[in-house]
């Protein structure tokens, strides 16, 4: 919320619209951090069990996130005045695509695939 402070008075912005603005942020931590749990998990133990809930997670991870991009872009239609307000926050969510790559290779090599 902080870096909306220095571009907008706080009238200027519906509240709904900032509750929308922060939902790829919220969506982006929330799969970054329960990626790097499994990562780690999968590291410490090498329980080959997490491999398969691993799988599920990355497909779990492609639908919320391709839906909060589908989301954003919906919002960005029904408040036209706020779209590059909108839409400038939702690339964010795309940052876990290669994330989730270099996870799958690190996972590869440690497996030595």
């Amino acid at each position: 919320m902080e870096d909306f402070k220095e571009d907008f008075k706080p009238d200027d912005i519906p509240q709904k619209i900032v509750r929308i603005i922060h939902i790829p942020k919220l969506v982006f931590i929330i799969s970054l951090t329960t990626g790097t749990l499994l990562l780690l998990a999968y590291l410490l133990t090498q329980d080959s069990g997490l491999i398969g809930i691993g799988i599920y997670y990355v497909a779990f991870a492609i639908i919320i996130n391709t839906g909060a991009i589908i989301s954003m872009v919906a919002c960005a239609f029904r408040y036209p005045k706020h779209k590059s307000l909108i839409l400038a926050r939702t690339p964010i969510l795309l940052l876990n695509i290669p994330i989730a790559w270099v996870y799958i290779v690190i996972v590869a090599n440690v497996m030595k695939l």
